[in-house]
């Protein structure tokens, strides 16, 4: 169980804090980053396929700065340049949400479980048990 962290408030009873990396981040920047690049590497491989400079497009097939190397040594219209633009700053926007996950990672009070082997009785008899807090 998780409790929110309050910047200057004593930790309740039974927890401790716990520094984890933001879930929100790591999924929104995972979705981000591997649906453009998926699509991106998708659309380079029907342009490697289907054009005798097929090799112009390769590019694409590489995460983030793909499409700006295909910006740089192809020949893109103007339309063409502003798709690579737009994949090219996608594809850094989810890199970036989920290396952000990592280097400000969010506080939060975890319940501390506790459990013991602990002598038990049960009915007439006596036996080892587990016994725990959480």
């Amino acid at each position: 169980m998780f409790l929110p962290y309050e910047e200057g408030e004593p930790g309740p009873p039974g927890y401790y804090l716990k520094l984890r990396a933001r879930r929100g981040l790591i999924i929104g920047g995972s979705v981000t980053l591997g649906s453009s690049w998926l699509l991106t590497s998708v659309a380079g491989a029907f342009l490697v396929d289907s054009d005798e400079n097929g090799g112009d497009f390769a590019g694409l097939f590489v995460p983030v700065v793909g499409p700006f190397i295909v910006l740089g040594t192809g020949d893109p219209n103007a339309f063409a340049a502003s798709l690579l633009i737009m994949d090219g700053l996608t594809q850094t926007a989810g890199l970036t949400m989920l290396i952000a996950a990592f280097l400000e990672p969010e506080r939060i009070w975890k319940k501390q479980i506790a459990v013991d082997l602990a002598p038990m009785r049960v009915g007439d008899t006596t036996g080892i048990g587990l016994r725990g807090a959480w």
